[in-house]
């Protein structure tokens, strides 16, 4: 990519933050969040699982401990909530 016209600071930002590569991380992010959904047998009547809500994608606890890793790098927006907050320090 030639970023020899832009202003030195932006050439620098968009090598450091390459769209091509953002874009990539989204998807992966994407891709990961799609597989860890909420199981669908949440208001089933027979739940075997103490009710407790769990992953459709391994059956663990949801949202499991990946999902919140995944969110660990939006800890400074306003919609991060804290219970994932409190989990993120929990474990550090």
């Amino acid at each position: 990519m030639d970023l020899s016209g832009f202003h030195p600071t932006i050439a620098q930002h968009v090598a450091l933050h390459d769209p091509a590569r953002v874009l990539r991380d989204v998807e992966a992010k994407r891709r990961v969040l799609a597989r860890h959904v909420l199981s669908p047998a949440i208001d089933d009547p027979e739940l075997p699982w103490d009710n407790r809500d769990d992953c459709q994608f391994d059956g663990e606890d949801w949202p499991s401990p990946d999902l919140l890793d995944l969110v660990l790098s939006y800890a400074d927006h306003p919609d991060h909530r804290e219970q994932w907050r409190s989990h993120q320090m929990r474990t550090k």
